[in-house]
């Protein structure tokens, strides 16, 4: 099962650090160890950022994973398609206008989205990766 998780206002403490607490870098290990798939989506585009955002998830200790980017003109939505998740994670702090960004994906991808809020972790998320698509108080399917 692939996992696309939003790197921005999530898994990064603060949108001015590049830290991955412990916690986070286990639950992620946890989910790799289980048999998925995890890659990282970031609304940073510049060279050197993205150089940055790859350092730091090396030091962190995990493991090399994909990091999608989107391109000055393309859409969020597009990137997660390309990528193809059969899960999205990503928080209510990435909403624009309250709206996450999965709800603006096509329904008939089909894409389980999980919506952490504010102040809570993906930490607080099941390790087991059939949980993932069956959590119903957090997890929803896009249909908008």
């Amino acid at each position: 099962m692939k996992i696309l998780v939003f790197l921005d206002k999530n898994i990064f403490s603060a949108d001015t650090s590049l830290e991955i607490s412990e916690n986070i870098v286990m639950k992620i290990n946890e989910w790799l160890e289980n048999g998925g798939e995890v890659e990282f989506l970031t609304e940073s585009n510049k060279f050197m950022d993205l150089k940055k955002i790859n350092e730091a998830i090396k030091s962190s200790g995990l493991p090399a994973l994909t990091l999608h980017s989107k391109q000055d003109s393309e859409k969020l939505t597009a990137v997660i398609l390309d990528a193809k998740p059969q899960v999205f994670i990503e928080s209510t702090l990435n909403a624009v206008d309250g709206v996450p960004v999965a709800k603006r994906l096509p329904a008939e991808n089909k894409i389980v989205s999980i919506v952490i809020p504010a102040g809570e972790s993906l930490v607080d998320l099941s390790s087991k990766l059939e949980d993932l698509l069956e959590n119903e108080e957090v997890v929803q399917e896009v249909t908008e």
